[in-house]
């Protein structure tokens, strides 16, 4: 799986948590983590999802975080 699918997967999956890029990378293995910033940069361009400063579900800390919405409003 290529490292831009598999973030997407891995949030889609974890809606609507938001995740910050170091847990991303931790989390998946994506390396090196600028490929995180990125791939989750794309990603908060949708309409799909979020890219905004809130708390990182993994970790607690007050950061950039990316999280789904489309499957956060699917369920």
């Amino acid at each position: 799986m290529e490292n831009p699918e598999q973030i997407f997967t891995y949030l889609i999956a974890r809606a609507p948590k938001g995740v910050c890029d170091d847990c991303l990378a931790r989390e998946t293995g994506v390396s090196p983590r600028q490929q995180i910033e990125t791939i989750a940069g794309a990603l908060g361009l949708t309409r799909d999802f979020d890219r905004s400063n809130s708390v990182c579900y993994f970790c607690g800390s007050e950061k950039l975080v990316t999280r789904s919405l489309a499957s956060a409003n699917e369920t």
